[in-house]
């Protein structure tokens, strides 16, 4: 049986060093193009048609491929989600600046660990820290991670966004335009129905809200005290944040409304929840913003082109993306970057209507 023809065969054939040939198939803007069309030419005589990816993970110990987990259960949702549709498209654009492609990686559940333990990557992006069962195998495998959100372990990067300072923002936004009652709807994680929790005297049990809830949850709060006003005097609608969120946005949007007791305005703690309180609340012949504003959290494309047009905190997504990928790819100490955000006034946010 013949033997393959390897990059010293192309080499010997070619008259050159095998680090040229190398140079040719791995990074050929290293090698004047004359001579790199002299080499491939060799090498398409002899049969080559490059280097073993087997041969050279072995030998580098580097697959040049970063690991993405998105939230969730599953990646498919991702397709349809307009957040992730840009993040991932950044992320892209940096690997390929580098010659290094993605994996998608499911990392939900056990399940999810056992991919993190056994995938061929070099580093991962974990992009909220409901992913922290994942950390533990990837620092295992000394494997470099940045977590989409904040982290408190210090051996792993993280960026994450203002999320405190943008829910108070938005709701001293409301406050000065007379708001004093709202219904805030926050983001979870499970495959359940919304949830409403009522006002109370006392602390509320989430089921599934997201750390990232809690601290949006704190913002609306504080800047609600301002005001001699407090979060527990209102209700909080728990929506889904799973796969199925799409379907299950018009349950909570009916929630929200069927909930309203007096409330002037909504705060929906993503984007897409607040998009569908607009829709559900247009089919009940609520006016937005005269009988009630609606604000969200993130601003997915559609925010602006809804009627009407979305009050929402913006994220820099991209740069969000920019920063993560570029951090995998440094050699340098952990980092936690929390970046601003910004509130961008629409016409789904007017003043509160004058009590009857």
């Amino acid at each position: 049986m013949k033997s393959p023809v390897t990059l010293l065969d192309v080499a010997t054939a070619a008259n050159v060093s095998k680090s040229t040939v190398a140079n040719v198939f791995n990074r050929p803007e290293r090698v004047r193009p004359d001579l790199r069309q002299r080499i491939l030419d060799v090498a398409r005589e002899l049969g080559f048609a490059g280097p073993d990816a087997r041969g050279r993970l072995l030998s580098s110990g580097k697959a040049n491929v970063i690991g993405v987990v998105p939230s969730g259960e599953g990646i498919t949702w991702i397709f349809d989600n307009p957040y992730m549709r840009r993040f991932l498209a950044t992320v892209a654009e940096e690997c390929q600046a580098q010659r290094t492609a993605i994996q998608l990686i499911d990392g939900y559940g056990e399940a999810g660990a056992e991919t993190i333990r056994r995938t061929i990557v070099d580093g991962l992006i974990l992009h909220t820290a409901d992913q922290v069962r994942a950390v533990d195998p990837a620092l295992r495998r000394k494997m470099p991670i940045v977590v989409m959100d904040r982290t408190d372990d210090p051996d792993v990067s993280s960026v994450s966004i203002d999320d405190r300072g943008g829910a108070r923002a938005l709701a001293r936004h409301l406050l000065a335009l007379g708001h004093r009652r709202f219904v805030v709807t926050t983001l979870g994680r499970s495959y359940v129905a919304p949830i409403l929790h009522p006002p109370t005297s006392g602390p509320r049990q989430f089921i599934s809200t997201y750390d990232i809830d809690e601290e949006r949850l704190a913002g609306i709060g504080e800047a609600l005290a301002e005001h001699g006003l407090s979060l527990d005097d209102m209700p909080i609608v728990e929506a889904c944040g799973s796969s199925e969120e799409t379907r299950l946005y018009g349950s909570a949007a009916d929630l929200v409304l069927d909930n309203l007791d007096g409330a002037t305005a909504i705060i929906a703690l993503g984007g897409e929840l607040a998009i569908g309180v607009l829709r559900e609340a247009r089919k009940r012949g609520l006016l937005v913003p005269d009988d009630l504003s609606v604000v969200g959290f993130d601003d997915p494309p559609e925010a602006a082109t809804t009627e009407p047009p979305l009050t929402v905190i913006a994220a820099p997504v991209a740069e969000m993306a920019r920063l993560a990928t570029r951090l995998l790819f440094s050699d340098g100490a952990p980092q936690h970057i929390e970046l601003p955000v910004e509130l961008v006034v629409r016409r789904s946010s007017g003043p509160a209507p004058n009590p009857s």
